[in-house]
């Protein structure tokens, strides 16, 4: 092989080289385009549903303890059902911390 042809032989290798590598090289971007304005507006409408979420569940739930209460009344009459509901009630939870404390009792007796 002579210079000329050593020459044209690396032409057209770097010729095929750029033609294979040229569409790799090609910016292709997948950026997205954001439209912070309606993105801002989107968030402000979900708070703004929340808001209003919240205020229905707060109504709500004064409406049902009002019902509750007027329920409560019907049944067992006004005072004297609160105080036996709340007598029955602390006599529960002092009945639980006593079996809270002889469960931890009992466990430190198995250990020894």
């Amino acid at each position: 092989m002579n210079y000329k042809q050593i020459v044209e032989k690396a032409q057209e290798s770097y010729a095929r080289y750029f033609k294979n590598v040229e569409p790799l090289t090609e910016k292709k971007t997948n950026d997205v385009v954001v439209d912070r304005q309606k993105v801002e507006e989107v968030i402000a409408q979900g708070e703004a549903h929340m808001a209003a979420i919240s205020k229905i569940k707060e109504e709500m739930k004064k409406e049902a303890t009002e019902k509750a209460i007027e329920s409560e009344e019907k049944i067992f009459g006004v005072p004297e059902a609160t105080e036996s509901l709340d007598h029955m009630t602390n006599d529960y939870v002092a009945y639980q911390e006593k079996l809270k404390d002889l469960k931890a009792k009992l466990e430190t007796l198995k250990e020894k």
